[in-house]
């Protein structure tokens, strides 16, 4: 996972220029340890199951300050969806597993409406789709 996080934080930094100006490289990259610190100890949520609560919204908080600081697609379905991830293999309470997962479909949703607008949401079943054998031009109407 946190490899993954690592990768994440560098594909941010080559795809998004602006994210090397000190002055959003220093906060960005101090909200992404915060962020990997916090996965790193998330096995303690199994052993104190009360810690959920706090951590999930730390968590998610941390996430949307990432997504808004980098305005990256990219990181908007990587985090989002790590944590879903997250929730519900660790967290054992049921409930809290569903809100937690809702809460992030919700934010993931609302970042992704507020970075590529509503006609955005359109083209999300075609990202999987070989370019290579023209299915993606074609429902590009190229």
């Amino acid at each position: 996972m946190i490899a993954v996080l690592v990768g994440m934080y560098i594909q941010a930094l080559c795809m998004t220029p602006g994210l090397r100006v000190p002055a959003v490289l220093f906060p960005f990259t101090g909200l992404m340890l915060i962020h990997i610190f916090l996965h790193w100890f998330s096995f303690y949520l199994t052993v104190r199951p009360r810690l959920s609560l706090p951590y999930l919204v730390m968590q998610g908080g941390l996430a949307f300050a990432l997504i808004a600081i980098s305005n990256n697609v990219g990181l908007t379905f990587g985090l989002y969806f790590a944590l879903i991830g997250e929730a519900v293999g660790i967290v054992q309470d049921r409930r809290l597993t569903v809100i937690a997962v809702a809460s992030y479909l919700g934010l993931a949703l609302y970042t992704f409406v507020s970075q590529m607008g509503w006609d955005g949401l359109w083209g999300l079943p075609a990202v999987g789709w070989p370019r290579h054998a023209g299915l993606g031009n074609q429902l590009r109407g190229v």
